[in-house]
């Protein structure tokens, strides 16, 4: 896990490319605190911070195929290495080092841009053919790790995270309004999209390649996580060709040469991959996780037993932590703004964990690909109903004279053109009247996240249910999820692998039943516990029934408890969101900050102040 750079320009033979380079990797030293590198060409260069992980010693980026003229900087794990380097042996490479870095270069070396379709991982790399004058960047299956780029004129800057791309003189980075619009609307900015104008995200599973003089080719996608549920099955033998894959990826995540650990919440996903981890190990996991004083945020009870029963060593912090003193770290390595703010308790349990080990298995992963949240029921509920008044009543200027007649007292299913763009944009965004307050604010026109509709457009051949959670897959997976994780605990020098974002984990969760993922053929007339049916069977054999399947808590803070009426939290989010240097009041006028400040739901607020400070931090 570490921080990479690459700059080249083409046409300003003057460029002071090892400055840049090394001031974009100065940005990232919180990626790589064990070593760093550039590698200089004639009109470019590679920079690496370094994070050591697999045979520290033999390791350093970036690295070189001198005798192919290949040059790779690289962030992530091939968890399939070993596999690779014993099939490229077979084809006559040989290896000085025991790195997956270099397993990667040979990789290249042999296959050529399709050595992606070969690897299982997570990564963001770039590789610079020497005898070509080219680049090739790829991103990993389902966005692990992050890589944003800036292109104009011949001259391409990459990275591992936004804030590095400043350090480009030609780069200008203002603000990018639609993004600021989508992020408003979504609570993150989905690629390709960026907060910063011109700079864009290399999206998940896609690979590019800039060639001699700068022309930009791509991105083009080299996998899409497509949902293909077989009509048939019996349950048990899907639990049991789940429970072989998982246990599978555990054990190849499991794969380093320094002390690690786990995240250990106490919920179903994380006592998952505590279990399947103990049976490969010589001594206890050491497991890590957070509490609050707020019994209802606190979780420590459960975490316990779930130790307690698997034989794990569990630390538990006690954090209280001034959400409002906390923010401008958070924001400025985030780079983004994000809304979620679970990222406050990523960022504590991973400062906790970097104490004791560089490196954790952790949960994540588990809602998204096994059909895991309770809002996917009440959706799909809102939208049987919906579509049987329709039926019944043509039922359009019924639900719009009843939404227009009492608009507070009906449910969604009573306004005008439920969809499952609508459904899925219902659990992220604040109130349309609020939402298009902002928006016209801020001067976007037409709808600002169109990556939803375009990803029911690629999913349209499935069920209702499987759409949206390919838009969990497709965009609050990798933009909220992963990016939370990646930044949180690449602040702390912290390694977080996610064995349950995995493509092959991934190819058995996409071809599971519909009465595999929601313990019924119709989703729509389930009860929320039953989703995430095959982790929950699997938990079921360790664990009571009181312990699977308790009501589902979140990784969360008590954010609304912080920023409630009368509290100094309160007061320093509206001083900062209307008081005479608010940034995001300057954009969208008092009206709508006024609106949110009155709301008792503290995530509203904190959405906001998040974008307020991300706005005072690069505006």
């Amino acid at each position: 896990m570490c921080g990479i750079a690459a700059f080249f320009d083409w046409h300003d033979a003057a460029a002071d490319l090892s400055g840049v380079i090394r001031r974009m990797c100065d940005v990232q030293a919180s990626r790589g605190p064990d070593g760093q590198g550039q590698l200089l060409f004639s009109h470019g260069g590679l920079g690496h911070r370094r994070l050591a992980i697999i045979d520290p010693a033999g390791g350093a980026q970036p690295m070189s195929l001198n005798r192919a003229g290949l040059h790779l900087t690289f962030n992530g794990e091939i968890y399939n290495f070993r596999e690779l380097r014993a099939e490229l042996e077979s084809l006559g490479h040989s290896f000085t080092t025991h790195t997956d870095s270099e397993v990667l270069l040979h990789a290249f070396q042999a296959w050529g841009p399709s050595c992606v379709a070969r690897l299982r991982g997570m990564f963001a790399f770039v590789v610079y053919d020497e005898q070509k004058d080219e680049l090739f960047v790829a991103r990993d299956h389902l966005g692990i790790k992050p890589l944003v780029y800036a292109h104009k004129d011949g001259r391409i800057a990459i990275a591992s995270e936004l804030r590095a791309l400043r350090c480009v003189p030609w780069f200008k980075g203002g603000v990018d309004r639609d993004a600021v619009a989508q992020y408003l609307h979504l609570g993150f900015v989905a690629a390709p999209a960026c907060m910063l104008e011109g700079a864009k995200k290399l999206p998940p599973g896609h690979s590019m390649r800039v060639t001699k003089g700068g022309q930009l080719i791509g991105p083009e996608p080299f996998w899409r996580p497509v949902m293909e549920p077989a009509e048939v099955g019996d349950p048990r033998e899907w639990v049991e060709e789940v429970a072989r894959v998982c246990e599978a990826s555990v054990k190849a995540h499991l794969v380093a040469d320094v002390p690690f650990g786990a995240f250990l919440s106490g919920g179903v996903d994380s006592t998952l991959i505590v279990s399947w981890m103990q049976p490969h190990l010589q001594q206890a996991v050491k497991a890590f996780t957070i509490s609050y004083d707020d019994k209802d945020h606190d979780e420590t009870e459960y975490a316990k037993q779930a130790a307690d029963h698997l034989g794990a060593e569990l630390e538990c912090t006690l954090v209280q932590p001034n959400a409002m003193d906390l923010l401008p770290r958070l924001v400025e390595h985030l780079g983004e703004p994000l809304a979620d703010r679970s990222m406050v308790s990523t960022w504590l349990v991973s400062e906790a964990a970097r104490r004791r080990v560089p490196m954790v298995l952790s949960g994540d992963g588990g809602d998204e690909l096994f059909f895991g949240y309770e809002k996917y029921f009440g959706w799909m509920a809102d939208l049987h109903r919906s579509r049987q008044m329709s039926g019944r009543f043509g039922a359009i200027p019924l639900r719009q004279a009843m939404h227009l007649l009492k608009p507070s007292r009906y449910p969604r299913m009573f306004r005008p053109g439920v969809t499952l763009d609508r459904l899925w944009y219902a659990n992220q965004q604040f109130p349309d009247e609020v939402l298009a307050s902002m928006i016209r604010g801020i001067g976007v026109q037409g709808k600002p996240a169109p990556c939803v509709a375009q990803s029911l457009i690629e999913n349209k051949n499935v069920p209702d249910e499987l759409q949206i959670q390919a838009c969990d897959l497709n965009l609050y997976l990798p933009f909220d999820i992963l990016f939370k994780v990646d930044a949180s605990s690449m602040a702390h020098g912290l390694e977080v692998r996610t064995p349950l974002v995995d493509r092959e984990v991934f190819d058995v969760a996409r071809r599971l039943p519909v009465i595999c993922r929601t313990g019924s053929a119709e989703a729509a007339a389930t009860k929320w516990e039953q989703g995430k049916k095959m982790l929950k069977t699997l938990l079921a054999r360790r664990f009571d029934d009181d312990f699977v399947n308790r009501p589902k808590k979140g990784f969360l803070p008590p954010v609304s408890r912080w920023l409630g009426a009368g509290t100094k939290g309160r007061a320093q989010a509206e001083e900062m969101l209307l008081g005479a240097s608010g940034r995001l009041k300057e954009m969208t006028g008092c009206s709508p900050l006024r609106a949110a400040l009155q709301w008792r739901d503290g995530a509203r607020i904190w959405h906001l102040l998040v974008l307020e400070e991300w706005l005072r931090q690069n505006g």
